[in-house]
């Protein structure tokens, strides 16, 4: 198993699934997950498998040059049908004009950066949908 940069109760890399909260007063859905609701103010939110595609709301291209992560790569923020947005590294593309505000997504695990001794650090990132994935509404 890879080293994980993304907490087990955040991510579930066997699955490739983002686990959010949802809220058993109100219903309201939060990422990363919470263990009350800021929306209603209940005390408790359940743990909830988010779905595993989206569509890319809005991205940027990083060149900052941060340890670890490539010199340059795509950030994305994605809007899940739960209707949280999840900001993540956008993979599967060769370049920025690949990009399209609205891109069908799915989240994937995969390297995001390496570490001190160059070995590959895994995470949730975003890729291009496979063409007959279709989008949850």
């Amino acid at each position: 198993m890879p080293t994980m940069a993304v907490p087990a109760d955040v991510f579930d890399p066997d699955a490739a699934v983002l686990l959010g909260s949802r809220c058993g007063a109100c219903g309201s859905v939060h990422f990363p997950p919470l263990a009350g609701c800021p929306e209603c103010f209940a005390p408790e939110a359940e743990r909830v498998p988010l779905s595993r595609t989206g569509h890319v709301r809005s991205y940027t291209a990083v060149n900052l040059g941060f340890p670890g992560y490539p010199e340059r790569y795509l950030l994305a923020e994605v809007v899940l049908p739960e209707g949280v947005v999840v900001v993540g590294q956008l993979a599967g593309l060769d370049d920025e004009p690949s990009v399209a505000i609205g891109l069908p997504v799915q989240v994937e695990s995969g390297p995001i950066r390496v570490d001190a001794h160059n070995e590959p650090v895994h995470g949730y990132r975003f890729v291009p949908a496979a063409p007959e994935v279709r989008l949850e509404d």
